[in-house]
């Protein structure tokens, strides 16, 4: 949901979510306007006015869910000194900068904890950190604008909600300054006077695209103000014990959902980015031919769920003609396979490949480390370094020994040393022995004098592991050749 997105900064944030594959629902009052974003986008559109409780609860009752809010509505009233002030232009300001935000958060966050992955983003200002002159009462809001958002990022750890404040500098948009002035454009465009290049509101609205797809974490930084704090999760309840056993709970099956959907969206921002860019881990690929591949792997997965196939389908998805836009082609098939698996209980039987139990639980998992290393792979290849969240990450070395070595195994691998490697996760309690013997490798919880160590966070160990970082990167002692061993058979 995205407020005040009748022009500016929220009309642009609409466009870029809905490019990035979200259902966009968008508010405001100018409902002609806003109904011709809508149509545009392919989103839809509810009247909105943040200032009427009213008008709040009517917009939030008309959706039923919602995992992203954008608190985009506000702006500034005038220039007045504080010793001449209006109190009622800092009222106004107060009322839908502040109290529109507290609104809209109020009556939309049971929707965004029930959603498993919710995130709410408040639109700042540095005019929240700073002061200036006949700025009074704008700055006062912005304050308290930063204030409610820090707070609320305390009072919800331990809830799946995330919480974002965008606080741009001079962005110039159609309508702010103009509003501020009353529709006196001469002092309006004053503003920008001796500002080459002001911000613009796709700028902003990057801002925003970006922070809502960032993998889950569990840090917080001052940038944009943001912590991801750990969530409960469910037990396995296959019909079989995992191979590695688990002294944590696993990560549950809407959260994986959730998950293949948030870095399927940053594949596809990635690819936005340039699809000529090579993939060091893919010899001979581009991004454009990894999104194909993703997008491929989504048409598969979506046939087994959808026909509950018992058995291999018979044929694989034909690949894609030639002049096929990558970006859209990952985006639609994977608004296929979200909703394939979010059709299915995570014990609803299904074959898949591998010696893990027959169930829709197998393909949440896969799809998600499937879709958080490939969005990677597409970020790496542009110069970006985002981690793979760190409880998937750890999912992610067990699905590897679990799943994806025994049928590399199966399937023949080179000859090799004998040795155990050591991982240990800096960030998640987790540790594993890795056994490699001349023709295979096995993986057990725990670590024990093995004859090489290696410690780093989950998301280091993992792609160490799939061969995307290289171990000299990372904490490693003893005899380190046997991980040029593990990287020289296993290609996963």
């Amino acid at each position: 949901m995205v407020t005040g997105a009748s022009s500016g900064i929220g009309a642009a944030t609409a466009r870029q979510l809905a490019a990035a594959g979200y259902d966009v629902v968008v508010g405001a009052r100018r409902v002609d306007r806003l109904a011709a974003l809508a149509a545009e986008i392919g989103g839809r559109a509810h009247p909105l006015d943040v200032t009427d409780d009213a008008s709040v609860q009517a917009f939030v009752g008309a959706v039923p869910e919602c995992a992203v809010l954008v608190n985009n509505a506000g702006g500034a009233i005038g220039m007045d000194p504080v010793a001449t002030a209006d109190p009622a232009d800092w009222r106004r300001m107060y009322d839908v900068n502040v109290l529109g935000v507290l609104r809209m958060t109020q009556a939309l966050l049971p929707k965004l904890v029930a959603s498993g992955a919710g995130h709410v983003v408040v639109m700042g200002s540095t005019a929240g950190r700073i002061v200036y002159e006949g700025g009074g009462g704008y700055t006062a809001a912005k304050h308290g604008a930063a204030a409610l958002a820090e707070t609320l990022r305390l009072e919800l750890v331990g809830e799946p909600v995330r919480v974002t404040e965008i606080a741009p500098g001079m962005v110039a948009t159609e309508e702010f300054s103009l509003n501020r002035f009353g529709g006196d454009a001469e002092r309006a465009a004053q503003v920008y006077a001796g500002v080459p290049n002001p911000l613009t509101a796709d700028d902003v609205a990057d801002c925003v695209t970006w922070a809502v797809t960032r993998p889950r974490t569990s840090t917080s930084t001052s940038s944009w103000s943001s912590r991801w704090p750990r969530r409960p999760s469910t037990r396995w309840t296959g019909r079989a014990e995992p191979a590695i056993p688990h002294n944590h709970p696993m990560t549950a099956y809407s959260e994986l959902v959730a998950a293949t959907r948030r870095d399927g969206a940053a594949l596809a921002a990635a690819g936005r980015l340039g699809l000529a860019a090579t993939i060091a881990s893919c010899p001979g690929w581009d991004v454009g031919r990894l999104l194909l591949h993703t997008g491929r792997v989504y048409a598969f997965v979506t046939t087994v769920l959808e026909t509950r196939a018992t058995g291999a389908p018979p044929d694989r998805p034909s690949r894609p003609p030639p002049d096929t836009e990558p970006v859209g082609y990952l985006l639609a098939a994977l608004d296929d396979v979200v909703a394939a698996l979010t059709d299915l209980a995570p014990d609803s039987p299904v074959w898949n490949w591998s010696p893990r139990p027959d169930q829709a639980r197998f393909w949440g998992r896969r799809m998600a480390l499937e879709t958080a290393v490939h969005r990677w792979d597409a970020e790496h290849a542009h110069g970006i370094e985002e981690a793979v969240e760190a409880t998937l990450a750890r999912d992610g070395v067990e699905e590897l020994f679990d799943a994806l070595v025994p049928r590399l195994v199966a399937r023949g691998v080179p000859a090799g040393r004998s040795g155990t490697i050591g991982l240990h996760a800096t960030d998640v309690e987790a540790d594993w022995t890795v056994t490699l013997s001349e023709r295979g490798a096995v993986a057990r919880a725990g670590r024990d004098g093995a004859e090489c160590e290696v410690s780093g966070r989950a998301s280091e160990l993992l792609l160490l592991l799939y061969n995307r970082l290289p171990s000299e990167g990372l904490d490693s002692t003893g005899d380190t050749g046997l991980l040029d061993d593990w990287a020289a058979r296993f290609h996963v």
